[in-house]
C-alpha cells in the first residue's frame, strides 16, 4: 500500500454492495404496480448511479410528483447482498490506522438502510455527494487536514473515477460494477475482497 495514504473512501453501490440488479427489480415492480409500465433494463442501467434516484424516477416515468412510487418502492423488502467480509476487510485496513468513509449520491438513510450493522465500522458518511463534482471530497480533505494525495477512493463507476480526478486524489476502480477497468489506464482491482492480501492493504 501507498504508506502516505491516511483517508480511505468508499463508493457504496456495487462497490460495497451488489445493488443494480436489486435495484433494478424493486424499481421495475414499484413501477408495474403504480404506473402500469415495464421499465426495460437497459434504460435502468443507463441512468442509474449517475443521478439522484428520485431524478431517474422522473425520468424513468416522466411524472413530477413521485410520493406514491417511493413509498412502494420503499415497501418492497428485497435483500441486498455484500460484497465480501465487509466487517473484516475495514478492520484489516484500520490496524495501518486509515479513517475510512462512505462517499455516495445517495441519501443518508437510504445508504444506512443498505449497510445496516456495518454503518458504525465507518468514520463518516458523505451522503448527497453530488458525485462527480469533487466538493464532497474537497471538504473532507478540509475536515481531516490530510493532503489530496493521501486520499484514496475505491470505486466502480465512472463518476468515482471523475470525482478523485477533479479532487486530485488517489483512485483505485473496482469490476462489480457496469464500468470494468481491465482495458483503462487505471489502477483496479477485481473487488473490495482483493483489497486484503496477508491481512495487509494491497494496493
Amino acid at each position: 500500500m501507498n504508506k502516505n495514504i491516511k483517508i480511505m473512501i468508499f463508493d457504496v453501490d456495487d462497490t460495497l454492495i451488489y445493488t443494480i440488479d436489486t435495484a433494478y427489480k424493486k424499481t421495475n415492480m414499484a413501477g408495474k404496480k403504480v404506473y402500469n409500465k415495464n421499465l426495460k433494463k437497459m434504460d435502468f442501467v443507463n441512468l442509474y448511479g449517475k443521478y439522484k434516484f428520485e431524478e431517474c424516477i422522473r425520468y424513468w416515468y416522466n411524472i413530477e410528483d413521485i410520493s406514491q412510487f417511493v413509498n412502494e418502492y420503499n415497501n418492497i423488502k428485497l435483500e441486498y447482498e455484500y460484497i465480501g467480509n465487509i466487517e473484516e476487510i475495514v478492520k484489516d485496513i484500520k490496524k495501518s490506522n486509515v479513517i475510512i468513509g462512505i462517499l455516495t449520491n445517495s441519501t443518508k438513510e437510504k445508504t444506512e438502510r443498505k449497510l445496516k450493522k456495518y454503518t458504525k465500522l465507518f468514520d463518516f458518511i458523505y451522503a448527497d455527494a453530488e458525485k462527480p463534482n469533487e466538493k464532497a471530497v474537497l471538504n473532507i480533505i478540509k475536515k481531516y487536514k490530510v493532503k489530496n494525495e493521501e486520499v484514496i477512493l475505491i470505486g466502480d463507476s465512472e463518476n468515482d473515477y471523475q470525482v478523485s480526478k477533479n479532487a486530485h486524489i488517489n483512485f483505485c476502480g473496482v469490476n462489480t460494477g457496469k464500468e470494468k477497468w481491465n482495458n483503462k489506464n487505471v489502477k483496479y482491482i477485481e473487488s473490495i475482497n482483493d483489497l486484503i492480501k496477508e491481512g495487509k492493504i494491497a494496493i
